[in-house]
């Protein structure tokens, strides 16, 4: 099922969703991207729950997804922004992502899905410590079922751009790492409720500063 993305974005761009829903399903096959529960659910699980923190990323970002693993979101928020970009856009997308069978999979995804130029789609098989103080520039940092709070903050600090702003998707224990992380680091937040998971938020975090 596809939910109601099929009236809610461009032909070009369901059809591109379309395409990754099928190569992760092939790839599931021989690597574990996703829980194994969840590949009857793909658009409802992953797709429209990664889709909800695209909408949030404009027109020409930059953006990186760190243990980007299956594309989740990365991937979602390069095919959305394919659609929303001009000519003159600079949109990016950097997944990092420290297994190389992943990062397979992430290129030829990417491959098949012929995202238009000027959109640029790298794939960084590293891991996000070495990665991250390489970063020229980033507007959006993004992760999905990675790590607690705290970790996820320590990596942004890695990061040289103070204006970055972070989007963590969170599940039910979001409160509980949230009262742990503020233990450790300063910074103001936004949970945006998700409208998949009643239990689930989007943490929309600015400057980080440790205590």
């Amino acid at each position: 099922m596809d939910g109601n993305l099929s009236t809610s974005v461009s032909r070009e761009t369901y059809d591109r969703l379309a395409i990754y829903a099928y190569e992760l399903a092939v790839w599931q096959r021989k690597i574990n991207l996703i829980g194994s529960g969840t590949v009857d659910d793909i658009w409802s699980r992953h797709i429209e729950d990664c889709f909800q923190v695209a909408e949030i990323v404009p027109d020409g970002a930059r953006v990186i997804d760190i243990g980007a693993g299956a594309g989740l979101p990365g991937l979602i928020i390069a095919i959305c922004l394919a659609e929303r970009g001009s000519e003159q856009s600079r949109s990016s997308v950097q997944l990092i992502e420290s297994s190389g069978k992943k990062c397979a999979f992430l290129r030829a995804v990417i491959a098949k899905l012929n995202l238009p130029e000027p959109l640029a789609v790298k794939v960084d098989n590293r891991r996000i410590e070495m990665a991250l103080p390489d970063v020229a520039g980033c507007d959006f940092l993004t992760a999905r079922a990675l790590a607690p709070l705290s970790d996820l903050l320590s990596f942004r600090l890695l990061l040289n751009d103070s204006n970055t702003i972070s989007l963590l998707q969170k599940g039910s224990l979001w409160r509980e790492e949230l009262a742990e992380a503020k233990k450790i680091y300063n910074f103001e937040y936004d949970a945006i409720p998700s409208k998949l998971n009643p239990d689930g938020v989007i943490l929309k975090i600015g400057t980080v500063e440790k205590r």
